[in-house]
């Protein structure tokens, strides 16, 4: 191939690259209506905030004014709520230990799958989501606590929605879901 005729293909190829990355570009796809703004979690907000001392809410305007202008709020799952210690949840295993530790007399009434909460917020809202699930449980107060008994061995359950509290901490941020 004489030089000529490579450069003559040389130019067809970029002509024909410079057409399609042309038509790319024209195209009107959805990523091009794409905003890119910065969140924070909400999450990650309120540990940030009690390990300030500040106020949720005041965190969010710092937040803001410094830029951040969405507030991604995620699912609460009943097992994070257990890992924060809103819920106490007693399993067999469980309430096996504390009788063996002497924590519990040996014909305690207390039956496995028990949860316990001092929210009375959280209360409705873990009683929402069992009933949204077909459960039907034994409730209860008891030295302040509400007490939830569900029927043993179901452990497929999940606390739906999200905390209203972090959510209107939040206002005036774009909430992303």
């Amino acid at each position: 191939m004489t030089a000529p005729r490579r450069g003559a293909l040389g130019a067809v190829l970029l002509a024909v690259a410079a057409a399609a990355a042309a038509f790319l570009v024209s195209r009107d796809d959805s990523d091009a209506r794409r905003v890119v703004v910065p969140a924070i979690e909400s999450e990650q907000a309120a540990v940030l905030s009690a390990k300030a001392g500040i106020a949720l809410p005041d965190f969010w305007a710092r937040a803001k004014a410094m830029g951040i202008a969405a507030a991604i709020h995620r699912p609460q799952s009943l097992d994070d709520a257990i890992r924060r210690g809103e819920i106490l949840r007693f399993d067999r295993a469980e309430l096996e230990r504390w009788k063996a530790a002497g924590l519990l007399a040996p014909a305690t009434t207390l039956k496995p799958d028990t949860f316990w909460t001092k929210d009375a917020r959280l209360f409705e809202q873990l009683l929402q989501a069992l009933a949204s699930q077909g459960v039907s449980p034994t409730t209860g107060t008891l030295a302040g606590f509400h007490v939830l008994q569900i029927p043993e061995g179901r452990q497929d359950l999940s606390l739906r929605g999200y905390d209203p509290e972090r959510v209107a901490a939040a206002e005036g941020l774009i909430p992303v879901y």
